[in-house]
């Protein structure tokens, strides 16, 4: 979700660096994470608007710029609670760093891996 943001953020030329306009940006984004609607090789479709962007927030612009965009404390709240109203609709796997301690401290089973 994270990386979505970054996407739209980016193509609407919102500064990643200002924590007002990307909470803002947060609000209003529709970000939709579903089964596979095409055959690929993707695990899931990521839309943003409904525009599917998939592959694109793979981008080296979306990986660069997805830290700062993700560290304002107003997106983290935003994207937390909708990640947490996601898990409440139906069961989900959901890969991230701090999911199993910040976004569902609570869930019923969880899977750490170390490299």
């Amino acid at each position: 979700m994270y990386r979505a943001l970054t996407w739209l953020a980016l193509k609407e030329g919102v500064d990643i660096t200002d924590g007002a306009a990307m909470e803002e940006l947060a609000r209003h984004a529709e970000i939709v994470i579903s089964r596979p609607r095409i055959d690929d090789g993707r695990q899931y479709t990521v839309t943003v608007h409904g525009q599917d962007v998939t592959w694109d927030i793979r981008s080296a612009a979306v990986t660069n710029a997805v830290s700062v965009a993700s560290s304002h404390k107003g997106v983290r709240a935003i994207i937390i609670g909708q990640q947490r109203a996601m898990a409440q609709r139906n069961g989900v796997v959901m890969v991230g760093r701090d999911i199993g301690s910040v976004v569902l401290p609570d869930a019923e089973l969880k899977i750490f891996l170390t490299a």
